[in-house]
């Protein structure tokens, strides 16, 4: 298909680029493209904003107002680059982490201006809620503009932090809650179990997948009864054993250091363990 050519074409599969996945900098404008996992970009683009956020907590707070401002310049620069080259926000890979930044730097603008919802009353939240999500799916169908998208995930956001509202309340029913603790996993096996099940389907099955509305629908059927386990199995048994072990880390060298200033982060930390 087309999108496998691309990620998984030999001329991307080298060393060079393996060594920047294991090391998650494959998005730091090193290609032009996506390299071996094609949803692996992002961690490398989120770990990218990781190292910006510790660097900014060894900062004092002027410093800080200063960072976020040249930040906030970036993504406007971006934003509007964007709009005035009618381009998607993914279309340039090599600006993956500027992408990635200016979506970070939104993240802290909301929650630093986090507290302007709290006077709304829970049903003014909810119709906010239901309006932003339909114009959403609205922007998603009808391919608006990324930045339209980015703005109402944005309001999307700020308006459920505070888990009030219908839609936090529609989202903390079990099954809904389980499929996103599992969904980071589903995003991040699906688009390899896709590639390696597209190479042999049509030979096996005999229904093609772009050409036939039967095939598309049982290699979707059947890639929800791969990915789905894979994904479960990858969460319990990977994903969460290593957060936590992170986590420790993380906690018993901050104690070793600051063993009276972060007792209480810590005490919290580990009751949400």
């Amino acid at each position: 298909g087309e999108g496998s050519c691309c990620v998984f074409d030999d001329s991307l599969r080298t060393p060079e680029s393996l060594i920047a996945n294991l090391f998650l900098i494959q998005a730091w404008s090193m290609f032009d493209w996506v390299t071996w996992n094609f949803p692996s970009w992002s961690l490398s683009a989120e770990f990218f904003c990781y190292l910006i956020f510790a660097l900014l907590l060894t900062k004092d707070v002027e410093s800080r107002k200063l960072a976020l401002v040249i930040l906030s310049c970036i993504a406007a620069v971006f934003y509007c680059l964007c709009l005035a080259t009618s381009s998607d926000v993914d279309e340039n890979f090599r600006l993956s982490i500027v992408r990635a930044a200016s979506a970070f730097t939104i993240g802290m603008v909301l929650f630093l201006g986090r507290r302007v919802i709290s006077c709304f009353a829970e049903k003014i939240l909810s119709f906010i809620q239901f309006a932003v999500c339909l114009a959403l799916l609205l922007a998603l169908h009808f391919g608006v503009s990324d930045i339209l998208s980015i703005v109402l995930m944005a309001l999307l956001i700020i308006t459920t932090w505070e888990d009030r509202g219908y839609l936090c309340k529609w989202l903390s029913i079990g099954y809904i809650h389980t499929i996103g603790l599992f969904s980071f996993s589903i995003y991040m096996w699906h688009y390899l179990i896709k590639f390696v099940a597209q190479l042999e389907w049509e030979k096996f099955v005999g229904l093609p997948v772009q050409s036939s509305a039967i095939g598309s629908v049982a290699f979707v059927a059947c890639m929800s009864l791969l990915v789905i386990p894979i994904a479960i199995v990858s969460y319990k048994y990977f994903e969460m054993p290593t957060r936590k072990w992170v986590s420790l880390q993380l906690s018993e060298r901050l104690e070793a250091r600051y063993p009276l200033g972060l007792q209480p982060a810590l005490a919290y930390t580990q009751r949400r363990r």
